[in-house]
């Protein structure tokens, strides 16, 4: 069963992912890769303008700030 995650759950990221920040003109303005596993909020699925059908992304907040990660990487918790 895949599950489908909505704002306010939890989902797991592995270590070793990476997370962007975009910049309105779909530019990416910083991006950090993490180093050891996390559990993140869902913030909302990411913008139309930024996430693709093939590079869908979630919007996770991630020390106090959202943060995209890539649908992919998002595990159940």
């Amino acid at each position: 069963m895949t599950m489908t995650p909505k704002k306010g759950d939890l989902v797991f990221l592995p270590s070793a992912v990476t997370l962007i920040k975009m910049e309105c003109d779909n530019v990416v303005d910083d991006f950090v890769q993490v180093n050891e596993p996390l559990v993140v909020v869902v913030c909302d699925e990411a913008p139309q303008r930024i996430a693709t059908e093939s590079e869908p992304y979630y919007e996770v907040l991630y020390q106090g700030s959202p943060w995209l990660a890539r649908k992919i990487d998002c595990k159940e918790v």
